[in-house]
């Protein structure tokens, strides 16, 4: 008779293969009653002490163990028949046992794998299950990774819990079933797919500066692994996508597109977004405010970078002759400007003109880095003559004569009174010239204002006439006065020459006029050769000097000059000798 050589040890199940030679050991000891075996079909008596049943004495036996004298069921071949439940007894202490046919794990399922692949998200918690539908006992299942084993369980399912990290891409994890006696039988692999949590990267930087009217974008780069990944742009505060892919991009970008853009990045890992800045840098715009009660401007700048610097204010008249700088007070990003007290109305008026704010943020406009914004200030008060009305002027006996009265009124005059020594006068002929270019002097300079010239025309037919008129000016704020003296007018008094520079074919004299003899003057310079009879001139209206050319070099000439008003000529100066050079100067 054939024994196996190993002990079954009894447990509740027993798995054993079939046509093999199985031991079932009765776990009752120390006892003196005979041992009774029980089994299949039906529980049929197999044994009763060492006497086996007639018709099974071909298929069992029965031993003992030597030490303890155990009762051991002998099963020489293993069939179906024989599986089951299998009892021993001594009347008083029964054990219970089933003898299984063993049959290796079949039918390996690896859970929400899609072929050969599996997929997870980095940082996000993945269960890895496999299973076998058949097979007993189940033995062991184990998940290894790379060849390495994570996971052990048994007899049927295995799960493997873990978090997907970047590295485990790629990763070949394997579920392998083994039978009871530790041989794989089924084994099967797949390819870990893990999709990346995208980092996001904006090119060129998270801030963009850009000049306004610049083309320029934004580039949203993310190092995830899905190919099927969206990224939109869009800008904080509205719904509108800005573009369908990775570039932003501005033409020509307004000031009106700065600010906060998000990139939002769709993968299977999970929707990712990152912010960028969106600077427009701008030249400024200017606001002036005037605070009439404090005299006080305010040059208010708008730009980007908001930091500026500012130059003097500039004071012009209406016709942009400069006259003055005046200093500024910074407060903030604020220019301020205080129009320094004047004591007459006069001054007060002539504070009146073009105020000019000058700001800088260090980026270029139209005007240069400067950015420029005028404030015309229309200040309002009594009539004021400027400079150029004379006091004293002329006229000619028997002959009408002409009094200018240049003056400047805002709000513009409404009438104007002419007294002749201290009464009332109205014998004079009018001409009113409005919106006229005067020339004034303010603040020490000779400039041009706006204003008007009454013209009046008065006959001299006595020697009363030349006598002093009182012109009152008046406007709906009040009034002013101006008082100018007609007196004979008379031949010019005659130039004095200061000097006279000869070169090889010209020279020049430069002279010093006198009195005009109350109307305007020219000025004749007469010249001829030492052996000339007859006398060449030229004629200017300049008020100093002129340059005679066409001349003969290395020649002597001799030359004078004369003054001439309406009324008659200048004596004539000096005659004084000159000689051109023979080479040229």
């Amino acid at each position: 008779m054939n024994y196996i050589t190993d002990l079954v040890v009894t447990q509740e199940s027993i798995y054993e293969s079939l046509e093999s030679s199985v031991k079932l050991v009765c776990p009752i000891i120390n006892t003196s009653r005979a041992i009774t075996w029980f089994g299949p079909p039906n529980l049929k008596v197999y044994a009763v002490g060492k006497h086996v049943s007639t018709d099974l004495s071909s298929q069992v036996d029965i031993s003992e163990t030597d030490t303890d004298k155990r009762s051991i069921l002998l099963i020489q071949h293993f069939n179906i028949d024989k599986s089951g439940k299998f009892i021993c007894s001594d009347s008083f202490y029964t054990r219970e046992f089933d003898l299984i046919i063993k049959r290796n794990p079949s039918d390996l399922v690896m859970v929400n794998a899609t072929g050969q692949h599996i997929t997870a998200v980095q940082g996000k918690e993945r269960h890895l299950e496999c299973k076998v539908n058949s097979g007993q006992p189940g033995g062991n299942i184990t998940w290894s990774k790379d060849g390495v084993l994570v996971a052990r369980n048994g007899p049927s399912f295995v799960n493997y819990r873990f978090i997907p990290q970047r590295s485990d891409n790629g990763k070949i994890f394997k579920c392998e079933a083994f039978n009871s006696e530790g041989e794989s039988i089924l084994e099967s692999s797949i390819i870990l797919e893990v999709f990346y949590i995208p980092k996001i990267t904006v090119i060129p930087n998270q801030t963009l500066t850009v000049k306004e009217g610049l083309e320029a974008q934004l580039i949203c780069l993310n190092d995830g692994n899905d190919p099927d990944a969206t990224t939109v742009w869009k800008r904080q505060g509205s719904n509108t996508s800005n573009t369908q892919n990775d570039e932003l991009i501005f033409k020509s970008i307004n000031r009106t597109e700065a600010g906060l853009y998000t990139c939002n990045v769709d993968t299977k890992a999970g929707v990712y977004e990152d912010n960028a800045k969106v600077v427009v840098q701008y030249a400024p715009t200017i606001n002036i405010r005037y605070f009439p009660t404090e005299r006080k401007m305010v040059c208010n700048p708008n730009g980007v970078p908001n930091l500026y610097d500012f130059k003097d204010w500039e004071h012009t008249t209406e016709y942009n002759d400069h006259l003055r700088f005046l200093p500024i007070m910074k407060e903030g990003n604020n220019a301020i400007l205080t129009i320094p007290e004047n004591v007459t109305g006069k001054d007060h008026l002539r504070d009146r003109g073009i105020y000019i704010c000058r700001a800088s943020n260090n980026i270029s406009s139209i005007d240069g880095m400067f950015v420029i914004r005028k404030y015309n200030l229309s200040l309002t008060g009594t009539p004021y003559f400027v400079s150029s009305t004379e006091n004293t002027q002329y006229g000619v006996y028997l002959k009408t004569a002409k009094i200018k009265i240049r003056f400047v009124s805002i709000p513009e005059h409404n009438s104007y009174i002419v007294y002749k020594n201290g009464s009332g006068f109205t014998d004079y002929t009018e001409s009113v010239y409005r919106n006229m270019k005067l020339t004034d002097t303010i603040y020490g300079k000779n400039v041009s204002v706006k204003g008007t010239i009454i013209s009046l025309q008065i006959q001299i037919d006595s020697f009363d006439d030349y006598s002093s008129y009182k012109i009152v000016v008046k406007n709906a704020i009040g009034f002013s006065h101006h008082t100018v003296d007609i007196v004979s007018a008379s031949a010019p008094y005659m130039p004095k020459i200061i000097r006279t520079v000869p070169q090889q074919t010209q020279f020049s004299v430069l002279w010093k006029p006198g009195f005009d003899g109350g109307y305007p003057q020219r000025f004749i310079v007469e010249y001829k050769k030492i052996v000339d009879i007859y006398w060449n001139y030229q004629t200017t209206r300049s008020s100093n000097s002129i340059v005679i050319g066409g001349l003969q070099p290395a020649t002597k000439y001799i030359v004078r000059m004369f003054s001439r008003n309406m009324i008659d000529d200048s004596n004539r100066t000096e005659e004084i000798l000159i000689q051109t050079s023979n080479v040229v100067m």
